[in-house]
């Protein structure tokens, strides 16, 4: 299928993990059970075909690839620290023992931080399929 189009789909199934959640206001088992597997299944594939993409751009430049892969490895560590830090600080129950508010605190952080971060790369990805990044050779 090619590594933007199986990135697409990645995406598509993370946004639909999404909305499932934000839709079923049950969150029963099988909500649970099935948004995991669509979340897990989105998450992979976008994790691989992001190594994927990388790795294409760097192509015959394997020189500087360490520090590609380093860089890209200490952001994404930086930000997930940075966003835990952020949730757990902006929770609703002050102590350790869980509160009911918090279960819908933690969905709606689900469906906002997921989602949008789908949206937000679906469309980061529409300017990549236009407009394809490259080394030019002059």
């Amino acid at each position: 299928m090619g590594i933007s189009i199986t990135y697409l789909v990645g995406l598509l199934l993370v946004v639909g993990f999404a909305v499932w959640v934000l839709v079923d206001k049950s969150m029963g088992a099988e909500t649970i059970y099935g948004a995991a597997v669509l979340l897990g299944a989105g998450s992979a594939s976008i994790l691989v075909m992001s190594l994927s993409m990388t790795a294409t751009l760097i192509g015959e430049q394997t020189g500087s690839a360490d520090f590609v892969y380093g860089s890209m490895s200490l952001t994404d560590k930086l930000a997930n620290g940075l966003g835990v830090l952020l949730i757990q600080s902006t929770r609703p129950c002050g102590t350790e023992a869980c509160c009911p508010d918090c279960i819908w605190f933690y969905r709606d952080i689900m469906v906002s931080v997921t989602g949008g971060v789908g949206v937000a790369a679906a469309l980061c990805l529409c300017t990549i399929l236009f407009r394809p990044i490259r080394i030019r050779k002059s």
